[in-house]
């Protein structure tokens, strides 16, 4: 079995999704698109490159499962 070596150096894929009381998301690949499912929902809004997210939203993220 051969191993990466310079793993401790790479970065460690994530996964993100909106949670807002009783309401969720499911699993996105990237930041942007937890915030544009957000957006999309009426919970937050971007300005820019900002996400501004409305009362009691939070994203939560976690290392991508892989299988």
């Amino acid at each position: 079995m051969k191993t990466d070596r310079y793993a401790w150096n790479k970065p460690v894929p994530r996964e993100y999704r909106w949670r807002c009381g009783l309401r969720t998301s499911q699993w996105f690949k990237s930041y942007r698109a937890a915030g544009n499912a957000a957006v999309r929902g009426g919970m937050a809004w971007w300005d820019g490159e900002k996400l501004l997210p409305g009362p009691l939203l939070e994203i939560e993220e976690r290392i991508r499962q892989t299988a």
